[in-house]
């Protein structure tokens, strides 16, 4: 589902923010919850299968970012360790569907065989998302994070409004403000200003 659709503009996004807006009134974590949804709708219209990677990939990192903030709290020494092997596996995720065909297309062409396989389409965003929570549990290993519950942490790699054409958000610039219950019913998307040689 591109931004530019007529099922995105007409469809998704006024019956998104309309029942957003409605459940906010009453109940702020179900709109969340309800926002939650409704991003990972928005991923899986392109792939359903895909869908549930990107969710076993937010439930794995959610877990190993405790970990090893709990580590660098109590055990430093095995806090990094577990960092290498979490971002190793990231990256593996993603080198795996970005260069698989590049790979055994050159294989085949050096040494002359034939291995057949289906063609490996790239999940929606993977690098986006990869990234966003790589820095996320480099956070975690330097003890910045305070940890979220994980729907709201779900709902920081998902959110639909940046989960194609970004930015990657640090943690700190968007979990505030999905977890403060204090908030109007609307989430302020601004990034924090930053300091200029003009200002």
């Amino acid at each position: 589902m591109l931004f530019n659709s007529y099922v995105f503009v007409l469809g998704f996004l006024p019956i998104t923010l309309a029942l957003f807006f409605t459940i906010a009134k009453v109940d702020r974590r179900a709109a969340r919850h309800f926002l939650l949804i409704a991003s990972f709708l928005f991923y899986a219209w392109w792939s359903f299968e895909y869908g549930l990677v990107i969710v076993a990939t937010i439930v794995v990192n959610f877990f190993l970012g405790r970990k090893i903030q709990e580590l660098a709290d109590h055990r430093a020494k095995m806090a990094k360790p577990l960092l290498v092997i979490a971002v190793a596996a990231n990256v593996a995720l993603l080198s795996y569907f970005k260069y698989r065909n590049f790979f055994i297309d050159n294989f085949n062409m050096v040494t002359g065989s034939n291995w057949e396989f289906a063609p490996l389409v790239l999940p929606l965003a993977i690098s986006f998302h990869t990234f966003q929570q790589i820095a996320y549990l480099v956070d975690s290993y330097h003890r910045k994070v305070d940890q979220p519950p994980l729907p709201t942490y779900a709902l920081f790699v998902l959110f639909f409004p940046q989960l194609i054409a970004g930015p990657i958000v640090h943690h700190y610039q968007l979990l505030p403000q999905l977890k403060d219950m204090n908030l109007p019913p609307s989430l302020d998307l601004s990034f924090p200003k930053t300091s200029s040689v003009l200002d």
